[in-house]
């Protein structure tokens, strides 16, 4: 199996890390295009919560999302641990198999006539 050029690199954090992890991507000199999403992540053990989030049942996290060539998922990870002094942040790397924009002409064949 082929290895992918193209992967999706997300990044989970805690809140107060999410604006230092974003300007760090901003800065980032290859203009990389990334998403961050608020979300809530359940299943944790308790000892992993505060008394707060043993309430709600769930942390409030924050999730962003990397799109970029998988040669630089490692130099970029690099940077993040090299930048962030304390917090865990938690990575996947997940291949993008394809991707397109569903409603305008960029699909396959949706430059042809529709009868």
């Amino acid at each position: 199996m082929s290895v992918p050029s193209d992967v999706l690199l997300q990044l989970i954090v805690a809140r107060p890390q999410a604006r230092i992890l974003s300007d760090l991507l901003l800065a980032h000199g290859s203009g990389l295009f990334f998403t961050v999403s608020f979300i809530r992540g359940h299943g944790q053990p308790d000892e992993r919560l505060t008394a707060q989030e043993q309430v709600a049942g769930a942390q409030n996290k924050v999730r962003i999302e990397v799109e970029l060539a998988a040669a630089g998922v490692d130099p970029l990870l690099q940077e993040i641990d090299a930048r962030l002094s304390r917090g865990a942040v938690f990575f996947r790397v997940l291949p993008i198999l394809r991707q397109g924009c569903i409603g305008g002409s960029v699909l396959p064949g949706a430059d042809q006539a529709q009868d």
